[in-house]
């Protein structure tokens, strides 16, 4: 018995209406990773996610690293530039392209050091206050004996010790 066009594509049909969903079944039942997969996906998005973590991080060091360096050439420059003090020839020749007949000498820097001297006399107003301040003042109530006031809540039971 032969069959016919049609009735090939209808059986076909039919086989894959009734394949297809057993077929996806197997596939999403079978196809799921295992677990020393599934443990090894989360630890390489872990890794990667540290990595883009301390990537950040040295970047932004580097970053501050930069400023840091930035700021310290600067600060060098300037403390160069301020220590530099012109020589002869090259005063003189600014002295004259200015037209300044005779030059200046240029100006030598000196360290200036920080001297206390010793004092002579005391600083009688303000031993005159220290002196009153043992006196009572008026309208200022006495403070209270914190001694006496700590013995005596030690000594007294307190309510939650009347069990």
């Amino acid at each position: 018995m032969a069959l016919s066009l049609f009735q090939y594509i209808g059986i076909g049909l039919a086989t894959a209406i009734v394949l297809v969903p057993i077929v996806r079944w197997f596939w999403k039942w079978f196809d799921k990773p295992s677990k020393s997969t599934i443990e090894y996906l989360q630890k390489q998005q872990e890794d990667d996610e540290e990595k883009a973590l301390w990537s950040q991080i040295e970047a932004k060091i580097e970053a501050e690293q930069a400023v840091q360096n930035q700021l310290t050439t600067i600060a060098l420059q300037k403390v160069e530039s301020l220590g530099k003090s012109l020589d002869q020839e090259k005063a003189s020749t600014a002295w004259e392209s200015l037209g300044v007949d005779e030059p200046l000498e240029p100006v030598k820097r000196e360290v200036l050091e920080l001297v206390v001297e010793g004092i002579d006399e005391p600083d009688w107003v303000l031993v005159e206050k220290i002196q009153n301040l043992s006196k009572p003042e008026i309208n200022v109530p006495e403070a209270p004996d914190l001694d006496r006031l700590i013995q005596e809540k030690t000594t007294k039971p307190g309510w939650a010790d009347d069990w």
